[in-house]
């Protein structure tokens, strides 16, 4: 009973301006940004963002997040909820 063609597999001449993979890559990355709110922490060997309602997040940028052990801060990136990783794209300090 798989005699139709999926759509995908027809010709893309119908919109030559979208690449074929675009729509593919929306579903693999992350979430837009957003901003977090917490505390840096040391967690064993790598930096953490604490929040306030007790959730801790893994941050992809150890070097940056290091600046800010024991501060306030506010991450903004876009969280892997999978792994509970926030890609980080900019800490700056809360206060």
């Amino acid at each position: 009973s798989q005699t139709t063609t999926p759509p995908q597999q027809q010709p893309n001449t119908q919109t030559p301006s979208t690449p074929t993979g675009q729509a593919d890559d929306a579903h693999k990355q992350p979430a837009a940004a957003q901003a977090f709110t917490g505390t840096i922490m040391k967690s064993g060997d790598n930096y953490v963002l604490k929040t306030a309602d007790n959730m801790t997040y893994q941050l992809d940028d150890q070097a940056r997040a290091k600046q800010f052990e024991g501060k306030q801060v506010q991450v903004t990136g876009s969280l892997d909820s999978s792994s509970q990783t926030i890609k980080v794209q900019d800490i700056k300090s809360a206060s």
